[in-house]
């Protein structure tokens, strides 16, 4: 595909605040559309001597975008 799928939109990115607890499993602490505030959260996550990272994730409104941007 040479060029976007008719009606195309960008994804919209958030930026998750993700914990692993000592069975490995991950779940979201917080979300946010600013990379800023999911910093702001992380680091009193970490200072809590929880384990955590940032993750980022494109939101698409439908699958063709998504397989665009693929």
């Amino acid at each position: 595909m040479d060029a976007p799928p008719p009606g195309y939109t960008e994804p919209v990115v958030v930026c998750l605040v993700e914990e692993t607890n000592e069975a490995g499993e991950t779940r979201q602490v917080g979300g946010f559309f600013s990379v800023e505030e999911a910093t702001t959260l992380l680091w009193r996550v970490l200072r809590q001597g929880r384990d955590a990272h940032l993750n980022y994730v494109a939101i698409h409104h439908r699958v063709v975008d998504w397989e665009w941007d693929r």
